[in-house]
């Protein structure tokens, strides 16, 4: 028999959010900010799409792409560190060099995406923050 209900854990919190941005250009944006709290552990993993709207920069107008990105932080004492390598998986049509970055920003962790020249892009993302 196998159980393919999600039970909760004792001790485990789960946060689930998500956001949407556009970017022109090759600019980069913060599409979501997400606070560590105090004394813990967490693993952030995100799904992010997205999607070329427009420009005439690389590739076609409609091209779609996912990344999906993890990584865990600790936030001790109102620091926050990465405890962990970024894991970035990529699928969908390579458009060119559109990148999704995690960085610390005092005890948040800032989502960030960077688009093409010369293109438009929508990105949405769904994240998952797991507490220890």
């Amino acid at each position: 028999n196998v159980n393919q209900r999600l039970e909760p854990v004792t001790g485990v919190t789960h946060d689930i959010s998500g956001a949407t941005v556009n970017t022109t250009d090759a600019t980069q944006t913060t599409l979501q900010t997400i606070a560590i709290p105090t004394g813990v552990g967490v693993t952030i993993s995100i799904t992010i799409n997205y999607r070329k709207t427009g420009g005439a920069g690389t590739g076609t107008t409609g091209d779609t792409g996912s990344f999906i990105v993890t990584q865990s932080f600790k936030n001790v004492a109102g620091t926050v560190t990465s405890t962990g390598t970024l894991q970035n998986d990529y699928t969908g049509t390579a458009i060119g060099t559109e990148a999704v970055t995690l960085d610390i920003s005092t005890t948040n962790v800032r989502v960030r995406v960077t688009g093409i020249v010369n293109d438009n892009f929508t990105w949405n993302s769904i994240s998952t923050v797991t507490t220890v």
